[in-house]
């Protein structure tokens, strides 16, 4: 009876641990994004959309922050599947962030439409804020949960349309934040 048990018993630890489950952020790392360790809360980020500065890092809704320049080309390639989440997340409780790294407003927004980016761009953020999220160099992105915790970061060019970025993104919408909320201080 127990050599029955013990492999059924086994496969459930597994299956439960998440060894053998395709779950949350972790499936996002084949696509060369990074999880942090622990629970860390995205360090304040402003900027401003047309005239009005916002906060875009404590929304209570899933964020994508999207760092870019016109003067890095390879930045510009991932605006228009940028642009893509926001078509087909639309109704749902996501944010796409596109925040140009300081340069002339109309230059930014120019290069955007012309990349595919019809969505909303942000301009001038603070640049002693920038620093917790440019480690190496633009594109960065990160996607952050309702809570504003970092659930993953990409240095470099993204896939936005494959399929495991969008079933993760509609996992973090559908989560409870109140029951995946651990206060961390934000720096």
């Amino acid at each position: 009876m127990l050599k029955k048990i013990l492999p059924l018993f086994l496969i459930q630890t597994c299956l439960i641990s998440g060894l053998y489950a395709d779950s949350g952020t972790r499936r996002l790392q084949s696509l060369g994004f990074k999880m942090p360790l622990s629970t860390v809360s995205a360090p304040s980020l402003s900027a401003y959309l047309d005239n009005e500065k916002l906060e875009l890092t404590d929304t209570d809704r899933v964020t994508i922050l999207y760092f870019w320049s016109t003067s890095v080309p390879p930045s510009l390639t991932d605006l228009s599947g940028l642009n893509e989440l926001n078509l087909a997340f639309s109704t749902e409780e996501l944010t796409v962030a596109a925040v140009n790294l300081n340069e002339d407003a109309s230059l930014a927004r120019k290069a955007a439409k012309e990349a595919g980016m019809e969505g909303e761009i942000y301009l001038f953020p603070d640049p002693r804020q920038l620093k917790p999220y440019i480690h190496k160099t633009v594109p960065a992105a990160y996607i952050l949960d309702k809570n504003g915790n970092i659930a993953a970061s990409h240095q470099g060019n993204t896939l936005w349309s494959h399929p495991d970025i969008h079933r993760t993104l509609r996992e973090l919408i559908q989560a409870d934040p109140l029951l995946e909320e651990q206060s961390v201080p934000r720096p």
